[in-house]
């Protein structure tokens, strides 16, 4: 089994009906009335692997070994940890175990949703692609955001506004003493 089993039931995550809920509770997880998120904690909950859980709980941080690995001991074994594949499951465990329940805070000032989808098109997820469809992909994503924006703000706390009006802006204070 992979990093998921382990960080499955060291985040908590519950198991299917009353049990799920009891569980997901002393783990810290909300709670949830929708079937789909229920569903997907008692998946994780069964995929869980004792020996991963534990070297999760219980390793010690030996080093980097390099951008992509890190090398952990448990008992007497070592362990390579892909840092990648270990934080993409363990935030996915974390995602279903405060879904609903999330805290949020503000950036200030607040990022364009758009300057921020063609920032990250700038890495490789938008090599290939000309400005023209650059700007698409941000218009899109924008647009996308925008229509799920409360049910976004209600699961995972996630608040946005599409365009900062030139006002409100101003009205935060730039820190010249004018605002």
């Amino acid at each position: 089994m992979d990093a998921a089993s382990a960080v499955a039931s060291a985040a908590g995550v519950g198991r299917a009906g009353a049990a799920a809920e009891r569980t997901a509770r002393r783990a810290g997880a909300s709670p949830v009335r929708l079937t789909s998120v229920r569903e997907l904690r008692a998946e994780a909950e069964r995929a869980t692997h004792k020996g991963l859980t534990a070297a999760v709980r219980k390793h010690t941080f030996v080093g980097v070994v390099d951008e992509e690995l890190s090398l952990v001991q448990f008992g007497t074994k070592l362990l390579l940890v892909n840092h990648l594949s270990f934080a993409r499951e363990l935030m996915y465990q974390q995602a279903l175990r405060l879904f609903a329940g999330m805290h949020s805070f503000e950036l200030r000032p607040a990022p364009g949703v758009r300057e921020l989808v063609l920032m990250a098109l700038e890495g490789p997820d938008g090599r290939g692609m000309d400005e023209a469809a650059k700007g698409a992909a941000a218009d899109a994503v924008a647009s996308l955001l925008e229509s799920k924006a409360e049910m976004l703000l209600e699961y995972f706390g996630v608040g946005f506004r599409m365009q900062q009006p030139e006002a409100a802006a101003d009205s935060h204070g730039d820190g010249d003493g004018d605002g």
